[in-house]
């Protein structure tokens, strides 16, 4: 099926930020929707990206040709409600975290769905987005893609459960590298200056990013190995409190009080 046009229920945080990308590349304001109770809301996207705004849903739904469910899990099941009887052709996406396959089956009445589980820098188009869809949908991949597209990495599971892993890792690996940076920063002010730290994070990162898995191992052992770098200090801290472990540790835990707040 060729599919143009798009609902997004849901105009707040996370659905502005898909919506910001879309327009930013091929997508027209004139293809998109946005249903929301917030007036005031509404006004704005209306003015800030040309998309038609809807106080409710209505008969319009249904020549509307894919639909993106963007509210709180715990508000899914009201809204997916209010606009069944307009959605029974539409592919259904979902970034509605923790939410399966099988649950949205049973409220939407079809299993012509998406699950994804966008991260925040996609507001700035450095995310990464996980998706999973059932084969029914899988048709409509190409037009997926066009959605998330501009919004940084995608990352097709093969098996929904793998999204649990993109939760914990994409959701709360970049507060993991703020930290890390404000540490950084905490140490340049003691020691230099917040500037050196700045230049460290400006020149590394982009070389990160050229780096493939075997060169960025080497550039680790080798900065490691240089005594008049480190002097093997970093490694030996590290090594002794334990960060490694404790990062995985935490990630672990995280992704189990998820599964347990889900069930």
């Amino acid at each position: 099926m060729n599919r143009k046009t798009i609902a997004f229920i849901g105009g707040g945080n996370m659905g502005e930020a898909i919506i910001s990308k879309m327009v930013s590349s091929d997508w027209k304001g004139d293809d998109i929707h946005v249903i929301d109770h917030n007036e005031e809301k509404l006004e704005r996207l209306s003015s800030e990206y040309g998309v038609h705004a809807h106080k409710e849903p209505g008969s319009w739904l249904s020549e509307i040709d894919a639909v993106v469910l963007a509210v709180k899990p715990q508000q899914l099941a009201e809204a997916i409600k209010a606009s069944k009887e307009w959605i029974e052709d539409a592919l259904v996406i979902s970034i509605a975290a923790g939410v399966r396959v099988k649950d949205l089956e049973a409220m939407i009445g079809h299993n012509c769905i998406c699950r994804t589980m966008p991260n925040t820098p996609m507001k700035i188009g450095l995310g990464v987005c996980g998706l999973y869809s059932t084969p029914e949908a899988e048709p409509d991949h190409r037009f997926i893609v066009k959605v998330f597209a501009a919004c940084g990495d995608l990352i097709w599971c093969t098996k929904e459960e793998e999204l649990d892993g993109v939760t914990a890792i994409s959701g709360s690996g970049p507060a993991y590298v703020f930290r890390f940076i404000e540490a950084l920063t905490e140490a340049g002010l003691r020691l230099t200056t917040a500037e050196l730290v700045f230049l460290t994070e400006h020149h590394v990162a982009p070389q990160i990013n050229l780096l493939g898995d075997r060169n960025r191992q080497n550039l680790t052992e080798t900065i490691y190995t240089q005594e008049t770098i480190f002097d093997n200090i970093l490694e030996a801290q590290m090594e002794h409190a334990a960060v490694r472990d404790e990062v995985v540790s935490a990630l672990l835990r995280l992704l189990k009080k998820k599964r347990i707040l889900l069930l």
